[in-house]
């Protein structure tokens, strides 16, 4: 991806108040691009070319415009791929469905925001869908959209996510193991998977294994297993605490104890 940067501006003097036309003509032209060049030079873009489809039913036809649709979902097909590049650091347009639900949280539905412009390469309208699930689905209208994503936004909302730090070093894939023992109840646990998210900003939070007394958890998120161990503690309240017992920092586990009651 590439960075476009201003190189300053550019002036064409006129002799005794007199130019001739052809060179007024190019004059205008060069002042033209010169602007056009330092807009676009306020912010870093990449152009990706995407496809968008759109699977119809009779119900959704009468619903929405399915051209539309395809179109929508080609400017996000673009907007992250980009930022799947600026979190894992290669170019790929494949993720699993929870990558892509991750970069829904991050981004948000409306992909404006991410889009500097877009055209459509090419319409290739509806035809028979190959794979889909529903039944009632049977065609699909598809395109071919040059997006022109605003890397600098989409880098910020990566960042403000907790998925990229401000140098851009992977966070998404780091995945900490944590230990719970002394936790009985389901409905505590739960409450505590809960907290990691909601006040601690984990992106993802899996349960790998559940017993009474124990329990542990792969936590995704903007933080290392120091930071999030002493993090950790400052959750719960009344009901329940938690106390750091054991990190290995370089295997990424924590051990945690948590208690029940004040």
């Amino acid at each position: 991806m590439g960075r476009l940067r201003a190189r300053g501006g550019m002036s064409l003097m006129m002799t005794r108040g007199f130019m001739p036309q052809g060179l007024f003509m190019v004059a205008m032209g060069v002042g033209i691009a010169a602007g056009l060049w330092s807009g676009i030079a306020i912010a870093s873009v990449q152009r990706v070319e995407a496809v968008g489809s759109y699977g119809i039913s009779e119900k959704t036809r009468l619903r929405v415009t399915p051209r539309d649709e395809a179109v929508q979902r080609a400017i996000w097909e673009g907007v992250s791929r980009v930022a799947m590049e600026e979190i894992s650091e290669f170019e790929s347009a494949s993720s699993t469905e929870e990558d892509a639900e991750i970069l829904r949280k991050a981004l948000g539905r409306d992909m404006l925001p991410y889009t500097r412009s877009f055209r459509i390469l090419k319409d290739k309208g509806e035809s028979p869908v190959l794979f889909e699930e529903d039944p009632d689905i049977t065609t699909e209208y598809v395109v071919v959209v040059e997006v022109v994503v605003d890397v600098d936004r989409v880098r910020a909302a990566l960042e403000r996510a907790g998925l990229i730090t401000e140098s851009g070093v992977q966070a998404i894939d780091a995945p900490i193991l944590v230990e719970l023992i002394g936790i009985a109840r389901f409905d505590t646990f739960q409450s505590i998977r809960e907290a990691l998210v909601a006040d601690l900003g984990a992106i993802r939070v899996e349960t790998l294994g559940f017993a009474s007394q124990r329990q542990l958890l792969s936590v995704v998120g903007p933080f290392g297993p120091e930071e999030l161990s002493v993090a950790i503690e400052r959750l719960g309240g009344e009901e329940w605490s938690l106390e750091t017992i054991g990190i290995d920092e370089f295997g990424r586990r924590i051990r945690v104890e948590g208690r029940v009651g004040p």
